[in-house]
């Protein structure tokens, strides 16, 4: 807390600042309610994307034109913050959050944003994913660990148990070359959401395809074919 960064991280060089004494700063983040300013951010808000970031607009990646010394004007995005709390306070200034998110959020951005709403300013020192989707930190392996390794490819996982989160159906033998044509596969599981991502696997229970579920016709039709 107490400025930002033209990047909106440590990386960046200093963008705006208060006139606060170093004491009158920690006073304010000492005195600010965190549980209400914190709720203010849960749920669905809009983002401002960040110039310093991938993102395309006019098919030009911002952080190209932030490298040219340009701004332009973004549109703000939706995206859902699904738990935001306070895990430590590192020094007088500085703090670890835990956040829950969906995909497209710009953690640097809501850094900003709450050191706005606390009327000090803030940029983001640090960011770690701890998970994406089903999978955490829990799963994850060292690179030193797997070179050291007799067999690394013993922890290698299946395409299908990579996408464990979608549903899936069985092929039976004579639709595999159908969907190797890209042609639909109709089915009766009545529980798949019309437009969701499907599985397809063969009978040996290997990964096919990857198809989209047309309700009204009951239809899986591939869109990534993998045989």
């Amino acid at each position: 807390f107490g400025f930002e960064t033209d990047t909106g991280d440590r990386t960046g060089k200093r963008k705006t600042g208060s006139d606060l004494s170093d004491a009158e700063l920690k006073k304010i983040l000492r005195t600010v309610n965190w549980n209400k300013l914190l709720s203010g951010f849960c749920g669905e808000i809009r983002q401002v994307p960040p110039m310093h970031s991938a993102k395309k607009v006019g098919g030009k990646r911002l952080y190209s034109l932030a490298r040219q010394g340009k701004e332009i004007e973004r549109r703000a995005v939706p995206v859902t913050i699904s738990a935001l709390e306070i895990l430590e306070t590192a020094g007088d200034t500085t703090m670890k959050f835990r956040i829950v998110c969906s995909a497209g959020t710009y953690i640097r951005t809501l850094a900003e944003d709450i050191g706005r709403k606390a009327g000090t300013g803030a940029h983001l020192q640090e960011l770690r994913r701890t998970r994406s989707g089903r999978f955490s930190l829990d799963d994850a392996l060292d690179l030193a660990y797997l070179e050291e390794m007799a067999c690394p490819e013993t922890r290698l996982i299946t395409m299908r148990e990579a996408l464990a989160d979608l549903p899936e159906v069985i092929l039976p033998d004579n639709r595999i070359e159908k969907t190797r044509q890209g042609l639909p596969t109709r089915i009766s599981q009545p529980v798949i959401a019309d437009g969701s991502a499907v599985k397809m696997i063969d009978e040996n229970g290997s990964l096919a395809a990857i198809g989209i579920y047309e309700n009204a016709e009951k239809n899986v039709w591939p869109k990534v074919v993998l045989i």
